[in-house]
């Protein structure tokens, strides 16, 4: 689940720019558990009556993300 991490507080920083810190962090820290309760929730949907491991969903969704970042690190 390391990859809520990662998303978390770049998804909050996209939202709000370069605003103060207190509210940046608030923003990031609603978008993990959101993050993760919306990974919790595909995990069990997916191939229900099995459940997926969340930590796989949220690696594929931080893993894309963190691909993403770097595309555009490079491209700037």
């Amino acid at each position: 689940i390391a990859f809520v991490g990662l998303v978390a507080p770049h998804t909050a920083r996209a939202l709000f720019g370069d605003a103060l810190h207190l509210p940046l962090l608030r923003t990031a820290s609603f978008l993990g558990g959101l993050l993760l309760l919306a990974a919790d929730i595909l995990a069990r949907l997916l191939i229900a009556p099995a459940e997926i491991p969340v930590g796989i969903l949220t690696a594929l969704l931080g893993g894309g993300y963190l691909l993403k970042l770097m595309q555009q690190r490079r491209t700037l």
